[in-house]
């Protein structure tokens, strides 16, 4: 407040002082220079069970001359919307975002206030997101990496099982739920960050016959999502399994025992256009194949096996 004096003179030396008055100096619409807007959560996130009852409040508004303000809501794709407030009702309706049409991806909140004396001040601009979803684009799937045929010990033992797809970037974690009959359920959590990558035993504790593999990635917004459960079989009997230029044989039958099984030689017979002699294993069940033999091959290798002697 500024108090302003006056006195009068004329040229016979009179003076005549009038009443002092008082004024307002206000060149500001804010208090302490402090208007902003105030998201209701830390992390600017809105999450599925929160942007339908929770927008964000203003701070620093002076009250005592306040004429408006004005709330931009603004995304790409929409039409920006606009909300005016009066000094009588200053609160942001909870449900702002959904009247908006605003209910996934990032929005921009713009405020400006008004005071009576023609003042105006603008808010930093506000950025948050809406992030009902887990997934992207309700897509979140488990691939496994093997299909049309099981599982064995080898690459069991190797990892890379299975993989997810789909996962949202602000995925934080993953929970695995694996049945199979006759066994106890298991559930792990696979953290981030991303990606995230199976561990190389999580079916280790299981045996021959099919396991049932379910997931649900969890966001840091709180949303979930499930995938749709896969079956894959495991399968530890005998096995072949290629790599490269080597097959590895692993014969598992009844009443067989290292010491009968090292005088018992193995022919493996490659047929493909051109017809490969014979290979002979060891009791160690190991061979290499012929180095004309690449590994773009390999899917399209035949495998006879016939005793000798």
């Amino acid at each position: 407040q500024i108090t302003v004096n006056a006195t009068v003179y004329d040229e016979a030396g009179n003076s005549h002082a009038a009443a002092p008055v008082t004024v307002s100096k206000d060149i500001t619409a804010d208090v302490d220079d402090d208007f902003e807007i105030v998201p209701a959560f830390a992390d600017r996130i809105y999450g599925n069970d929160e942007y339908e009852n929770h927008s964000f409040s203003l701070r620093g508004v002076d009250t005592a001359d306040l004429d408006t303000v004005i709330v931009v809501l603004s995304m790409e794709g929409k039409e920006d919307y606009e909300l005016e407030l009066s000094s009588s009702d200053l609160s942001i309706p909870s449900n702002i975002f959904v009247t908006a049409g605003m209910t996934e991806g990032k929005v921009s909140i713009t405020a400006k206030v008004t005071d009576h004396a023609g003042n105006t001040k603008f808010a930093q601009e506000v950025n948050v997101t809406i992030d009902r979803t887990a997934d992207k684009d309700d897509d979140f799937e488990i691939t496994p990496s093997l299909i049309g045929r099981p599982y064995g010990s080898e690459f069991l033992s190797n990892g890379n099982l299975f993989s997810f797809n789909g996962v949202d970037e602000d995925a934080e974690k993953i929970v695995l739920t694996l049945e199979q009959a006759g066994k106890e359920t298991i559930t792990t959590t696979i953290s981030g960050p991303q990606p995230f990558t199976v561990p190389n035993d999580v079916l280790s504790a299981f045996g021959n016959g099919e396991v049932s593999i379910g997931a649900t990635v969890y966001d840091k917004a709180g949303n979930t999502s499930d995938a749709d459960a896969i079956t894959i079989e495991i399968d530890l009997s005998a096995e072949v399994i290629a790599t490269h230029s080597e097959f590895f044989l692993i014969l598992k039958t009844k009443n067989t025992t290292q010491k009968n099984m090292s005088k018992t030689a193995l022919a493996l017979r490659v047929s493909m256009r051109t017809s490969y002699r014979p290979l002979l294993f060891s009791h160690k069940m190991e061979c290499h194949l012929p180095p004309s033999l690449s590994q773009s091959h390999l899917p399209s290798i035949k495998i006879s096996l016939s005793k000798q002697g």
